[in-house]
């Protein structure tokens, strides 16, 4: 029997004697009948077996198939937890129970979580994992599964990637410096000029400080053309890596194995550097972005009616997503009422870091609780879809880039404030929701 797919993968016997227990699956035997159904009879998972379960799920909606599938994406999952703790975990200090409390919480269940009023949830199946289209789902591997395209690469490999892209891991790794950058887009275009010499006068070695800022300046200068031919050969945005060509064009003296080892070495400094930022400024760097961030030269992006037109999205918006998350979560404050504690120290302006010391809790249990960047993300979606269909936005929805980046920037604008002195907007929100509630 191949063992990932009936076995929903916890944390063990992690560095520094942490340890998990795997949680057992409460469908092992649907899921050993979706395997012997398909005569899948392999001692490991197989690519093909995993589009096999996928169809037998959408043909008819077994629990058994998908829950084969889930059990496959929590081993990836797991796979990319340990390997970002192991390569972060010496210059921040990480948790990696933290880590994986984010994105390993499948417990193997048939149904999914119940909501507020109900005694059981809705079964996992692939007929309802669709119609739950646009709202948060739990668990991740919900979220996993209900993404995934299989023209675009095998499931492990989408799971972990998503991973990557999972908004509240993805915040707690910022909180501790943390950027899941690659190192060449690091350097061409998180990386001035100024950044570098100081990064490099603190941590650099094996060159001077001009010739690292001539190097990287000769990087900077070939990274867009050869990003460019990148993109129109494979249609990826993501992906690039220096070929022996590009970096013969960089450091013409060196053989491609040193090449790449001093480019990562000037990688390496900027990173120690932002790291030593973030934990002295106590909060990470982020790149701010406007909706007003997205118009080109004749777009009427900046005018105030339709300024107006994008606040009064977000706003309708807003207020139905987060009365939804604060509802879902209030049953939980009379024995927790350091939760609801949380929602009101959030609404108030406060940080994570503080938020957390108040509750007399971990930072983690913070962020996993009110899950800033996944709301957010909800909330923009919803926004964009209605914004979508005003002129302005046209151009910006024909395309899957184009449409990310209009939900990116709307995310961030409800996250960050908009002049001194105000909240930003999703703070407002959840703080008028808790003055609607009845205490």
């Amino acid at each position: 029997m191949a063992g990932s797919y009936v076995e929903i993968q916890g944390l063990v016997n992690q560095p520094g004697g942490t340890a998990l227990a795997a949680r057992k699956p409460l469908g092992l035997d649907a899921a050993e009948q979706a395997i012997r159904a398909l005569n899948l009879n392999a001692k490991e998972p197989t690519n093909p077996g995993d589009l096999s379960l996928l169809n037998l799920s959408h043909e008819q909606d077994d629990p058994g198939a998908l829950l084969c599938l889930r059990c496959r994406i929590s081993h990836a999952i797991r796979d990319r937890i340990q390997a970002l703790y192991t390569q972060h975990q010496q210059l921040h200090s990480l948790d990696i129970i933290e880590m994986a409390g984010f994105v390993l919480d499948d417990s193997g269940a048939l149904e999914f979580p119940a909501r507020t009023g109900q005694r059981k949830g809705p079964p996992f199946c692939w007929s309802v994992l669709l119609s739950l289209e646009g709202k948060i789902l739990h668990p991740f591997s919900a979220e996993v599964l209900r993404s995934y395209n299989p023209a675009r690469g095998f499931l492990p490999n989408w799971a972990r990637q998503k991973v990557q892209c999972h908004a509240e891991l993805k915040a707690y790794l910022k909180q501790e410096g943390v950027s899941l950058i690659t190192d060449w887009a690091l350097l061409a275009h998180k990386t001035s000029s100024a950044r570098l010499r100081q990064a490099w006068a603190e941590f650099g070695v094996g060159m001077g400080v001009e010739e690292a800022m001539a190097l990287h300046s000769t990087y900077q200068c070939h990274y867009a053309a050869a990003k460019e031919a990148f993109v129109e050969r494979t249609g990826k945005r993501y992906g690039w890596q220096p070929d022996p060509d590009f970096l013969h064009a960089v450091l013409p003296a060196l053989d491609p194995h040193q090449a790449t080892e001093k480019l990562q070495d000037l990688a390496t400094a900027v990173r120690r550097y932002l790291a030593g930022t973030a934990v002295a400024e106590g909060y990470p760097e982020y790149e701010l972005a406007d909706p007003a961030t997205l118009h080109d030269s004749e777009s009427p992006w900046g005018s105030a009616d339709l300024m107006l037109q994008i606040h009064a999205a977000l706003e309708r918006a807003a207020q139905t997503a987060v009365r939804l998350a604060i509802t879902d979560d209030q049953p939980s404050w009379i024995k927790k009422p350091e939760r609801r504690l949380a929602w009101q120290l959030y609404g108030e302006g406060f940080g994570q870091r503080d938020i957390a010391e108040r509750c007399q809790r971990k930072q983690g249990w913070v962020s996993k609780l009110l899950q800033e960047q996944s709301l957010a993300t909800t909330i923009a979606t919803a926004a964009a879809v209605e914004l979508r269909r005003h002129p302005a936005f046209a151009d910006v929805a024909l395309s899957v880039e184009g449409a990310e980046r209009l939900v990116a920037a709307l995310r961030n604008h409800l996250t960050e404030v908009e002049r001194e002195g105000d909240a930003a907007p999703l703070r407002r929100v959840v703080a008028q929701t808790l003055a609607s509630m009845h205490p």
